[in-house]
């Protein structure tokens, strides 16, 4: 039997007429425990626990585990977990996080190269342990081991490595996602079929431990930024970077760090996916900054709506050129051509990686909507009529067709000048 929860396991009378003390709502559905003290240090101590038993995903949401054999639950176990409320443990540690960001000053606040290329983070190592060398190996370790941050094993950079896009990207847990955590329980919205959740790698525990370091690590922002631009550097040859995979931004201050990280890598392209448009609004009315080189995509709360179908998203993608829109499941609303259809999603791989399909657009700010048909659990994928199946498919060819001038465009941007030879 998998260990428990220990907050979970403590089970007693009813207690149903209490309420939780950190959301002031009664106690959460199957939540019959003592009142104790809730905070990100009692999280860390869930990260702790033995990969095969800590199951974290179910334990957010105050469930020991989402096996068919867990008593609390049906034969659906994942659709039944994923729509309830957020654990109190995980409640008051993403209260400190948030917390903890204001420190962050949303016009940005360091800067995270050195003057001979150098990262920040290679200075606080030497710095903190006296070591005169700092090989990847060793950062990485500091970053863990000080909870600074999580750092993956997996490569060099430490960050999260999705197979289906270029690059390595760097996540939180859905756990944590402001707005998300309300939209999932909702019929109709994107999060009702989170492609996360739904995906078993990254519901297991050495993705939700390493997600969790990530958001827990954003309490000491300055620390957790230096480490994340240091694992950018690391990166190597990639030089496109995604910004949430999984999970959301937090707050405008969250939206300064990353920000900032792009500013300090102006060598590479960063995609930052976010549905917290009032957060990016604050940031943007407060003087936040978005550098050239990070694409802001601001998602449709709802399937089978487009980008324009959204006042808030309109007047935010209108107020710079970096914010442009994406929707699920709604490509056969948009107008013949007006609209980027992922040619990867819904699809199994090799043909559902951008690599195969040999698409970046997601990076590009002149693609100012995209529409991921095919994204998401099955059960939110729509039944179209004939007449919208077919605007579906002219919107696809019209993607395909804009695909191949744009290949045809990169190539021959790479063509050697042979103006030399009189040619």
């Amino acid at each position: 039997m998998a260990q428990a929860i220990p907050h979970n396991a403590l089970l007693h009378d009813d207690n149903s007429h209490l309420y939780c003390e950190v959301c002031k709502e009664p106690l959460h559905d199957k939540l019959m425990q003592d009142v104790i003290q809730l905070s990100i240090d009692a999280v860390r101590e869930q990260i702790a626990l033995p990969g095969t038993t800590a199951q974290m995903w179910a334990g957010a949401r105050g469930e020991e585990n989402y096996r068919k054999d867990n008593p609390n639950l049906g034969d659906s176990p994942v659709e039944e977990i994923r729509v309830k409320g957020i654990d109190p443990i995980y409640v008051k540690a993403l209260e400190q996080v948030r917390e903890g960001l204001t420190q962050y000053p949303i016009q940005g606040g360091l800067n995270l190269r050195h003057e001979d290329g150098s990262h920040l983070m290679e200075h606080i190592f030497r710095n903190q342990t006296g070591s005169i060398g700092s090989s990847p190996a060793a950062i990485g370790k500091f970053i863990v081991d000080n909870n600074i941050k999580g750092h993956t094993k997996t490569h060099s950079h430490g960050l999260s490595s999705p197979s289906k896009m270029w690059g390595p990207s760097e996540d939180t847990p859905t756990w944590g996602c402001p707005l998300g955590s309300k939209l999932r329980g909702i019929p109709g919205s994107v999060c009702e079929g989170c492609y996360v959740d739904s995906n078993m790698n990254m519901r297991g525990d050495p993705a939700q431990k390493h997600q969790a370091r990530n958001l827990l690590g954003l309490a000491n922002p300055q620390m957790y930024a230096a480490a994340l631009s240091w694992q950018i550097g690391q990166a190597g040859n990639h030089d496109k970077i995604r910004l949430n995979s999984s999970g959301d931004v937090q707050n405008a201050h969250h939206f300064a760090i990353l920000s900032d990280l792009a500013s300090a890598h102006p060598d590479k392209q960063f995609w930052l996916a976010t549905r917290e448009h009032d957060h990016l609004k604050k940031f943007i009315e407060a003087g936040g900054r978005i550098p050239p080189n990070l694409t802001v995509r601001v998602s449709q709360h709802m399937q089978h709506q487009t980008v324009h179908d959204s006042a808030q998203m309109r007047n935010l993608m209108e107020s710079h050129p970096n914010i442009t829109g994406s929707s699920v499941n709604a490509s056969h609303k948009y107008d013949q051509g007006g609209v980027w259809v992922c040619p990867a999603a819904g699809k199994k791989q090799p043909e559902g990686t951008c690599e195969y399909q040999n698409c970046d657009a997601c990076w590009d700010p002149n693609v100012k909507a995209i529409d991921y048909t095919g994204h998401g659990s099955a059960n939110i994928h729509p039944n179209l009529g004939e007449e919208e199946l077919s605007q579906a498919q002219l919107n696809e060819m019209f993607t395909q067709m804009k695909l191949k001038y744009k290949m045809m465009q990169s190539q021959s941007s790479s063509s050697p000048d042979l103006s030399q030879f009189g040619i």
